[in-house]
């Protein structure tokens, strides 16, 4: 897969609206930040963020809730946009808009998708390919920032 962060695109290009939305949900246990990753239908071996095709009439962050909620049984609230990942599946482009999630509710995956809460590290060895690994590391940055305490 081609990794295009939303950081890295060129500004003088127009970004395709997204196929796709996804979502970096984390949480944090014992002070210690855990995201959450999912099994692939294709490749139950691979470790992936849940995302999915945004369907026609549905915004990316509600697309991004729903597949969430889909794939891993989880709800949560959006905090922000964390980036974009472009890749070619099937022959087509899927332009995917991921959001950083906090969990606020955990249940079973309507899928039977196996999930995991990983911490950093873990994600970092566990996902499966190398953009999701960069959202990783954005998404830690903003998340850790935000469960600072204000001064």
């Amino acid at each position: 897969p081609v990794s295009l962060l939303a950081a890295c695109r060129d500004a003088a290009s127009p970004m395709p609206p997204p196929t796709h939305a996804g979502g970096l949900v984390f949480t944090a246990h014992a002070g210690e930040l855990r995201f959450l990753i999912v099994s692939t239908r294709q490749h139950p071996h691979h470790w992936v963020f849940p995302k999915g095709r945004i369907t026609p009439g549905e915004s990316a962050d509600v697309a991004a809730r729903r597949e969430v909620v889909e794939e891993a049984g989880v709800k949560g609230d959006i905090l922000e946009t964390i980036g974009t990942s472009t890749y070619h599946a099937g022959g087509e482009t899927v332009d995917v808009q991921f959001f950083l999630m906090r969990c606020v509710v955990e249940g079973k995956s309507a899928e039977g998708r196996r999930k995991r809460w990983c911490t950093y590290a873990q994600g970092l060895r566990l996902l499966s390919f190398e953009d999701a690994r960069d959202l990783l590391q954005g998404a830690y940055a903003v998340a850790r920032r935000r469960l600072r305490p204000a001064h």
